[in-house]
């Protein structure tokens, strides 16, 4: 057993010498999707999501090898339109509501890794969403007959969204280095969420994002380099 153990540490000192650390700042084009599940049956809801930027910034161990791993922190913003359309005890129900969610998003970042000086990478992992903010602006009518009320929205939308969502991304990307220090990486991700699902609302959210992005990085010298600086 004791052998197990000084062969696992003497593995990952002798990888860690070699790892090569990196971090990159990354900002792109977001195209997310939102799917609805509606409650009344008899509501008729149309709605779209604006494209939008995202940004982020991500930490990655690089061995020699085929697998590597990290970790990244994404923030992202997203625009949408609903109008939702119903009948609620015989009365009718207009909904047009704006909404803006902001998002912060932890993804681990287990990569395949193919090539040397130009790289190749495939992503597949989980992802965790803090929902940071959520507001909505518009008004809902409710038609009793011949008679309308009109109620005003605008504050906060917390209870619309999940608070935590979760779910699987898939990626793949090119690492370019322009100098020893210095690479530029284009990069293009899917992810899906799960946490709509687990909703009991009467409207039931699950987000789809896809995103392309390029990256800036840089590369911090590995062990075995600052050893041979030194001397």
């Amino acid at each position: 057993m004791k052998k197990i153990v000084l062969s696992i540490l003497f593995l990952t000192f002798a990888f860690g010498c070699f790892a090569q650390s990196q971090m990159g700042f990354k900002f792109g084009y977001l195209s997310p999707y939102f799917k609805i599940t509606s409650s009344p049956s008899n509501s008729r809801d149309t709605y779209s999501v604006d494209d939008a930027m995202f940004y982020s910034l991500n930490y990655k161990r690089r061995w020699p090898g085929l697998f590597n791993f990290g970790a990244e922190v994404e923030y992202h913003q997203k625009k949408s339109e609903f109008v939702m359309e119903y009948t609620s005890l015989n009365a009718k129900v207009y909904r047009a509501v704006n909404f803006t969610t902001d998002y912060l998003n932890f993804r681990l970042l287990p990569e395949f890794v193919y090539g040397e000086k130009m790289r190749v990478y495939f992503q597949v992992g989980p992802y965790l969403g803090f929902l940071m903010n959520s507001t909505a602006k518009g008004k809902k009518v409710v038609t009793d007959g011949s008679t309308d009320v009109v109620i005003y929205e605008d504050g906060n939308a917390k209870e619309d969204f999940p608070n935590i969502d979760w779910g699987i991304f898939f990626g793949g990307g090119a690492e370019y280095p322009l100098s020893k220090r210095v690479k530029l990486a284009l990069e293009l991700q899917y992810s899906r969420g799960f946490a709509g699902f687990a909703q009991d609302d009467e409207y039931i959210f699950a987000t789809k994002n896809f995103t392309a992005g390029l990256s800036l990085i840089y590369v911090f010298k590995g062990y075995a380099e600052r050893i041979k600086d030194e001397e």
